[in-house]
């Protein structure tokens, strides 16, 4: 199987989108919604990038596919106006998956045994397990551990709290993957940077409950992760034989 026909789709795709697509048809596209010529032309651009990295023109239906899915999938998203983080990461993981998808296509390999092989794989369930418990669990564990601490915290500073559990699920998650790869050093690394960027702000801050929230939110944010990565490698090495 070409393997390498994802990676050259995937290079159109960069291309069309972020390199080939003025700002002006963006904004006409959010404007005007499937009234706009520029999105038309956008998937005309997207087809054509995507029929030459193809290299073969028997597969203009791998083109014309991806081509129709940019013009729908960036029409909805400009009549429901979704353009914010979700939004993003949605629409370029669909253009993904329709790319994977003409693929297995192509290799005759889209069908219900391989779906269900796919699906059926412990591995996928362990790693998505651990990662929800990473997103969804952690953050209201540690809510719950730090609360007291949390009432001194002044109101105005409640926005960069919002902002701290995204920057905590990342680390999580960081944290989560270096400790599945064996990778022990980087979450040194991981630490002591967090560290640095943190230090002038506990150092300037004159509120001690600010700065025990926050090491204390650190310190457990990372054990948590580093527990969890630790346990999901041993159920992980006994059910794989290793990791």
């Amino acid at each position: 199987m070409d393997y390498t026909l994802i990676a050259r789709l995937l290079v159109a795709h960069v291309l069309g989108d972020y390199v080939l697509q003025p700002d002006a048809w963006v904004a006409q596209r959010n404007q005007k919604q499937f009234r706009a010529p520029y999105l038309y032309l956008h998937a005309l651009v997207q087809t054509t990038l995507a029929l030459l990295f193809c290299f073969s023109f028997q597969d203009w239906w791998i083109a014309l596919t991806i081509g129709l899915g940019h013009l729908i999938l960036d029409g909805l998203k400009a009549l429901f106006k979704q353009n914010n983080l979700a939004g993003f990461v949605i629409d370029q993981l669909l253009h993904v998956l329709i790319i994977i998808g003409c693929w297995l296509v192509l290799n005759n390999s889209l069908n219900y045994s391989s779906l269900k092989s796919i699906f059926s794989t412990p591995l996928l369930w362990w790693l998505l397990s651990g990662i929800l418990l990473i997103a969804f669990l952690h953050p209201k564990l540690i809510a719950l551990a730090i609360k007291s601490w949390r009432l001194d915290i002044p109101k105005e500073r409640e926005p960069l709290y919002r902002a701290g559990r995204w920057i905590g699920i990342m680390e999580r998650l960081l944290v989560f993957v270096f400790v599945l790869l064996g990778q022990y050093a980087a979450i040194g690394f991981l630490l002591a940077a967090k560290s640095i960027f943190r230090f002038g702000d506990l150092r300037e801050s004159k509120d001690k409950g600010h700065t025990e929230y926050v090491l204390i939110g650190t310190l457990l944010s990372f054990s948590l992760a580093i527990f969890t990565g630790i346990l999901f490698r041993l159920i992980l090495g006994y059910s794989f034989n290793g990791i």
